[in-house]
């Protein structure tokens, strides 16, 4: 979720605006004030990308859960016009925060702007496939969750160590670049940001549908590195 502070006048509206949810009215202060007239973007439906998922319920409540650290928050939400204020209570993922966004819903996802930082994120409606996977070689494991289809704009990837720390495959974490299925054959790319970027390609073959068995290469700024991985389909995490 966007955690950014917002002004005076903002919290107030958004106090307002939250107590009253289901109205979906713009409040009486007139804020934002290029909102009048626009009609409400509808978020209802749950959104998906790699690694969390957030339900925006009918009654105006929301539930966010985050997949990575397996901890979920609740909250309030309501949109006037094109804007979405979001209000999450305290939980184990964190304190409690309130937000507002500037909202677009298109035919397969939904996309929030910071109007502070511009910085987007788009979340996939529950239509959208999603798979997790386990990677597993020797003693070490990763977890990696595609939303769609990585790469072509459509989707999104991302995987970490399942230790919670660096004890995984490729590195700490990272993103996926492509995730691809060629009949039976896997073609993949991941890569990872920080202080020592890094890079792989992984090629794989289903021998089962939930079973993909391959080696990776790649490299990272201290050294090239490869290895063989099994992956095994894991049930995708359900609010």
């Amino acid at each position: 979720m966007y955690r950014h502070g917002v002004g005076a006048t903002a919290l107030v509206v958004l106090g307002v605006v939250l107590a009253c949810s289901t109205s979906r009215q713009l409040p009486d202060s007139g804020w934002p004030p290029d909102a009048a007239g626009e009609p409400n973007v509808d978020v209802v439906g749950r959104w998906h990308d790699c690694t969390s998922s957030t339900t925006y319920a009918p009654d105006g409540s929301m539930r966010w859960r985050d997949h990575r650290r397996g901890c979920a928050s609740s909250g309030r939400w309501a949109v006037v016009g094109s804007w979405l204020h979001v209000e999450g209570q305290a939980s184990a993922c964190g304190p409690a925060y309130r937000a507002v966004s500037r909202v677009v819903r298109t035919p397969h996802a939904l996309v929030t702007v910071d109007p502070e930082t511009g910085r987007a994120r788009t979340r996939w409606n529950d239509a959208t496939p999603r798979a997790l996977w386990l990677l597993t070689e020797a003693d070490r494991a990763t977890v990696l969750r595609v939303v769609g289809e990585p790469g072509d704009g459509t989707g999104v990837g991302c995987y970490w160590s399942a230790d919670g720390a660096c004890g995984g495959l490729l590195s700490c974490s990272g993103w996926v670049d492509r995730w691809r299925r060629e009949d039976d054959r896997l073609v993949a790319s991941t890569a990872c940001g920080g202080g020592c970027p890094c890079g792989a390609e992984l090629v794989g073959r289903f021998v089962a549908p939930d079973r993909i068995e391959g080696t990776y290469r790649g490299a990272n700024c201290e050294m090239p590195y490869t290895g063989t991985f099994t992956a095994i389909l894991q049930p995708d995490p359900m609010d």
